[in-house]
């Protein structure tokens, strides 16, 4: 029984393989469009959806880095527990590469000439660009060097910077409400002199953000308890940590870079996904022309299936045959799509700046999209998850085709050929 399955088997690859290569200008006629469909589709799925997780990916990385860091601990009040311990205890973890105090105010900045601009004060500690390197990395400086050693130095986004008018020395004056002892709320003004300018790429980051030492902010919020900024050696085990801090005495609460930046990530995500949709709708068209072809196809050889049922050849496997076709039509599809896609999407930058000098040299003019550098990402399992969808569709557009193999009576059909 097994002897004969093999049999099978091997005469099923071998018809298949041979209707699939024999007669070629026919072959060419029935494989070439759907072959080309689906090279283009995967070829546009792979450059665009790399794309955009590059891109999402580069804002999240510096929204993280900068703003949100990979976790936020707030700590319990009352308990006894102090930042310092909980810090040590939080480096002892095999997820944690460092990890600090931070602290944060909404308030106003002024510079020399009057100009005022509403920011977001974030009190950090003085050695900051050298402890955390991911903070350091996603900082541009323009101008200056980032120095925030004592209460009266201050850096600014570089937005921020040139919206009031501040230059690297002027000095600057910071307003906001402080705690008071006897009142809840203080006005607090405070003369700071301009260290440095610093970008991160990101204007909704660059025109609000500003940077001092984070006793400055001790002094003016005495009754805030100050929050543990976290940075892990790998950012997918943030679950994993964040388990783990849940169980550390004194700590109240422990938010996920997700956890604060949800809507955003969840708007990314569903943007990609829509992509992903509406670019899978170039496959359900190719899988309809696969359809067509193979109904050309099967009618164009019903003589041939007549004799081979005549013969004994069980129907199913007729019918596998057929069905092969439209899979290794798919498989060289994907495979083209995938050497083409990955190699134009790793040179899409030089791709698209010859195609912006080839547009400003037909037509004077310049295409100032193209010449912007765009970051590529490109992740195996979603190429696994596309080319899986393509194979399920060229299988089920194949089977649609042939089924009427499986009502074919050889005796009719030979007697009316």
């Amino acid at each position: 029984m097994q002897k004969n399955r093999l049999s099978d088997f091997r005469w099923i690859l071998f018809t298949s393989f041979k209707y699939f290569t024999a007669g070629r200008n026919k072959k060419i006629r029935f494989a070439t469009l759907p072959i080309i469909g689906i090279t283009a589709g995967f070829v546009a799925v792979i450059i665009i959806i790399g794309i955009m997780n590059g891109l999402q990916e580069g804002y999240l990385t510096d929204l993280i880095e900068i703003n949100s860091y990979h976790a936020r601990i707030t700590l319990e009040p009352g308990t006894g527990t102090s930042a310092e311990k909980l810090i040590k205890e939080l480096n002892r973890s095999a997820y944690v590469h460092n990890s600090y105090e931070f602290l944060e105010l909404e308030g106003v900045i002024r510079s020399a000439n009057g100009n005022l601009q509403p920011c977001l004060i974030k009190g950090l500690p003085s050695n900051i660009y050298i402890m955390d390197s991911g903070f350091s990395h996603e900082l541009t400086i323009s101008s200056g060097s980032f120095s925030i050693d004592s209460n009266d130095e201050i850096a600014l986004g570089r937005n921020l910077a040139f919206t009031i008018g501040a230059a690297v020395g002027s000095v600057v004056e910071l307003l906001a409400l402080g705690e008071g002892k006897t009142v809840n709320f203080v006005p607090i003004e405070k003369q700071m002199i301009v260290t440095s300018k610093i970008g991160t790429g990101y204007p909704e980051i660059d025109d609000i953000i500003c940077f001092v030492n984070i006793s400055l902010l001790r002094r003016i919020l005495p009754k805030t308890i100050p929050q543990i900024a976290v940075k892990l050696y790998d950012i997918d085990k943030i679950n994993a940590f964040t388990k783990e801090a849940e169980s550390i005495e004194g700590i109240k609460s422990v938010e996920s870079w997700i956890d604060l930046n949800r809507s955003l990530y969840s708007a990314l995500m569903l943007e990609k996904y829509s992509m992903f949709v509406i670019l899978f709708l170039v496959f359900i068209v190719v899988s309809i022309n696969i359809k067509s072809s193979l109904d050309r196809v099967v009618f164009s050889h019903k003589k041939d299936i007549g004799l081979m049922t005549a013969v004994g050849a069980a129907k199913k496997n007729l019918a596998i045959v057929f069905i092969l076709q439209g899979i290794y039509i798919a498989l060289i599809g994907i495979f083209l799509g995938l050497l083409i896609g990955i190699l134009s999407a790793l040179h899409i930058n030089q791709i698209f700046l010859f195609i912006g000098s080839a547009i400003k040299t037909l037509t004077g003019y310049n295409a100032l999209l193209l010449n912007y550098s765009f970051p590529v990402k490109i992740i195996p399992s979603e190429l696994i998850i596309v080319s899986s969808g393509i194979l399920f569709l060229s299988f089920f557009a194949s089977w649609l085709a042939v089924r009427k193999i499986l009502k074919f009576e050889p005796v009719r059909i030979l007697h009316d050929e």
